[in-house]
């Protein structure tokens, strides 16, 4: 039974266009300038990860733009380290993967 659970997420499809948008998403922290260091390679692997384990929880084959969605800020924000002057402001880290999300373009799928 546990070893089903652990292989389930990797049975969920990701399209190339819901891919590309959790990629975007993890880019666009690097280009913040609040961000020191953003997202790194790896750091989107685990995001890929945690949004296919979160479609497998919510019982789908594949994953969604809104997976991406709600995973991002729970997955991304620790991942952040932020500028000191967006320390000294008291930025949370989970604002700017918000920020970023209400930004990009949704992609749509099939």
């Amino acid at each position: 039974m546990i070893e089903a659970l652990r292989a389930a997420p990797e049975r969920i499809n990701v399209e190339s266009g819901v891919r590309r948008y959790l990629v975007e998403v993890a880019r666009e922290t690097r280009h913040d300038q609040r961000v020191s260091t953003g997202v790194s390679p790896r750091g989107v692997q685990r995001f890929f990860e945690a949004v296919r384990a979160h479609a497998a929880v919510h019982g789908r084959a594949y994953a969604t733009p809104d997976d991406v969605k709600m995973i991002a800020p729970k997955v991304l924000s620790h991942r952040l380290v932020l500028s000191t002057d967006a320390r000294v402001d008291r930025v949370d880290a989970t604002d700017i993967i918000e920020e970023i999300l209400e930004t990009m373009n949704v992609p749509q799928i099939a």
